[in-house]
Order: structure tokens, then C-alpha cells, then sequence
């Protein structure tokens, strides 16, 4: 239960979904599933030629040792790790209001956390062009490292973490081209398992609402 303010103490949290990614650096395992996907394109173009055929398969198999990788690491830590979540006091937060949010994530088979980061961001993303020439430019205008404090729980991580959406800051937006999205992201260290990654996407209201 999250506690920003004392009628926020009687509220169950509202719980927001993990965004990932949860092996870290997912632009890069992205890249391995579709480095894969053209390797088993081109041995298919070469199917037909016996010689070019062994090209393809050769192809084939040094591209799927990165997606095995992938495949690996993401099965050891989902058996070391749960899905995570993120409780706020309300659905939708107001400008300079002060809130505690809780990171709840389940930990199995003896993974530990060896060092948190947490980092409250806002991104804005503006999509110009049209067809092949569209593309969509994103800025990172408000960066704050948290300072998340931790619950010892058995076979459980749990956080509490403080923050403030700044005052003068800009509320949520997703609008035709353009889009503002607040963030909290965290970045964990762990122990006996792969690395990993959450980032939850707040809805922020353009001024402080009294409750």
C-alpha cells in the first residue's frame, strides 16, 4: 500500500505494468531475432541451388547463436524473477505533487539485488513526415536519479520510492506527431542471474488536483 498523503493510506495501490526491457539492452535482442529472420530469408533464396544451398545453412546457424544467447538469458532470468510491478496512489498523478510509488517484483531460486538505480524521466517524442519519410525524434527534457528505499521482504523485492512530478513540468500528452510521457525507470544489478530493466509510464495531469 502506498502512503503520498494520508487519505492516500486508506487506497489500494493502483498497479501500473511493466514496460521493460527486462533483459536490459532490448534494442540489441531485437536485433538478434531479426538478424535471424534474415538469415533464414536468404536460405530460402538459395534454396534451390545445392551448392548455395550449404552457403545459406551456414547462414542460418552463425545467426542463431546470438538469438540462443537471447533465448538463454531470458529463460534464466524468468526462472530467477517475476513480473515486476509498479502501485502509485491514483491512476493519474498531478504536477508538483508528492508521491511514493512501490516496486514490487518476485525473486526465486536465490537471486538478490546487488545495486538499484532509479531515475524519473520525461521524454518527448515528435513524428514528422509521411510514409517512408516519417520519423520520430525523442528528447529526454527532465532526468532525476530516486533514491529508492528497500523493504527487506523473504523471495520479494519491494521499494519504496519517493518522488515529485516538478511543478513547472508538462503535463502528459499523446497528440497527432507528438507525445510527452513521464518514466519512472529502473536499472538492477543482480546476483546469481542476468541483469534487468523495468520503466513504467505515469499519466500526469496538468495541475495539482485536490483530493
Amino acid at each position: 500500500m502506498v502512503t503520498s498523503a494520508p487519505f492516500a493510506a486508506q487506497r489500494e495501490g493502483y498497479s501500473r505494468s511493466d514496460e521493460g526491457p527486462i533483459l536490459g539492452a532490448g534494442g540489441w535482442h531485437f536485433a538478434t531475432v531479426i538478424l535471424f529472420a534474415v538469415s533464414v530469408g536468404i536460405a530460402a533464396a538459395m534454396w534451390k541451388d545445392p551448392e548455395a544451398r550449404r552457403v545459406g545453412i551456414g547462414i542460418v546457424a552463425v545467426c542463431a547463436v546470438p538469438l540462443a544467447f537471447t533465448i538463454f538469458r531470458l529463460t534464466r532470468l524468468l526462472r530467477r524473477i517475476g513480473r515486476a510491478q509498479l502501485l502509485t496512489p491514483y491512476e493519474s498523478l498531478a504536477l508538483g505533487y508528492p508521491t511514493t510509488a512501490t516496486y514490487v517484483r518476485p525473486l526465486r531460486g536465490g537471486a538478490s539485488v546487488e545495486s538499484i538505480e532509479a531515475r524519473l524521466q520525461c521524454e518527448e517524442h515528435l513524428t514528422k513526415g509521411s510514409g517512408k519519410n516519417k520519423r520520430t525524434l525523442t528528447e529526454i527534457v527532465h532526468d532525476e536519479e530516486l533514491k529508492p528505499v528497500t523493504t527487506p521482504m523473504l523471495n520479494e523485492l519491494r521499494l519504496q520510492i519517493p518522488f515529485r512530478i516538478p511543478e513547472k513540468g508538462p503535463p502528459s500528452i499523446d497528440d497527432k506527431g507528438a507525445k510527452i510521457k513521464w518514466m519512472i525507470r529502473l536499472r538492477l544489478r543482480m546476483r546469481d542471474c542476468p541483469n534487468t530493466r523495468s520503466s513504467f509510464d505515469l499519466n500526469v495531469l496538468p495541475a495539482v488536483v485536490k483530493r
